[in-house]
Parts: structure tokens; C-alpha cells; sequence
């Protein structure tokens, strides 16, 4: 088998890389199957590095994203009425969602950390009759 590099030399030189996703992160190896056996990057760090250092992607990717209050308040201050109209946004503004570290699944990186649901995270507040 190949000898990949450790944990953290490998999620430096992926971080150095600059994806922004794990889709990219796998687009990349499936271009670049040679440079990625070069540099010793295994195409599912999560399978390799299970019991050593693995986290989750994010912090694999080196994406710094918001606390789950400050990406609530600022997608609340987008103005979204839906998870449809927010996901909309996502994909139109990749580069503005980077630049304010907004995560395009909340419910996922804020699980453990503030997430209730969708309607409280957009702000969104049902009137009882």
C-alpha cells in the first residue's frame, strides 16, 4: 500500500490545495490521480485517518465557518423566507457565502453546537391563530 502522510501534513497540504468543499477536494483526485499518489493524499482521509486526528471535513479543509449564532444572525439579515431560498442563494453567491463563512449545511456543522431547526436558524416565525 501507499504510505500517506499523516494526519496533519496531509490536511495542510490539502488546506494549501484551497478547496472549499469536499466535492472539490474529490473532483481534484479524480483529475490529479499521479500528483495526489506524489504528494501521499488518500482520496477518503476520512476512511485513513478514522483513528487518527479525523475530525470531520471542515476542519480537514481548513474552513473556519461561524459560530452557529453569528451564521444565524447573518442569514437572518439576508432575509431568506425558505431552506429552498437559502440553498438558492448558496449555490448563485459561492464566493460571498465563502467570504462570510457561511456553511451551505447548517443543520450539519452546527448539530452539535445551537442547531433547533431550519425555521429557527432563518428566523422564520410562525404565526399561531
Amino acid at each position: 500500500g501507499i504510505n500517506w502522510l499523516s494526519y496533519d501534513e496531509c490536511a495542510q497540504a490539502v488546506q494549501d490545495l484551497g478547496f472549499n468543499s469536499q466535492k472539490e477536494f474529490y473532483e481534484w483526485c479524480n483529475d490529479n490521480p499521479e500528483k495526489r499518489k506524489d504528494l501521499r493524499i488518500p482520496t477518503r482521509p476520512d476512511k485513513v485517518y478514522n483513528e487518527e486526528g479525523w475530525i470531520d471535513w471542515w476542519t480537514f479543509l481548513g474552513i473556519n465557518w461561524l459560530s452557529y449564532d453569528e451564521c444565524a444572525q447573518a442569514v437572518q439579515d439576508l432575509g431568506f423566507n425558505s431552506q429552498k431560498e437559502f440553498y438558492e442563494w448558496c449555490n448563485d453567491n459561492p464566493e460571498k457565502r465563502k467570504d462570510l463563512r457561511i456553511p451551505t449545511r447548517p443543520d450539519k456543522v452546527y448539530n452539535e453546537e445551537g442547531w433547533i431547526d431550519w425555521w429557527t436558524f432563518l428566523g422564520i416565525n410562525w404565526l399561531s391563530y
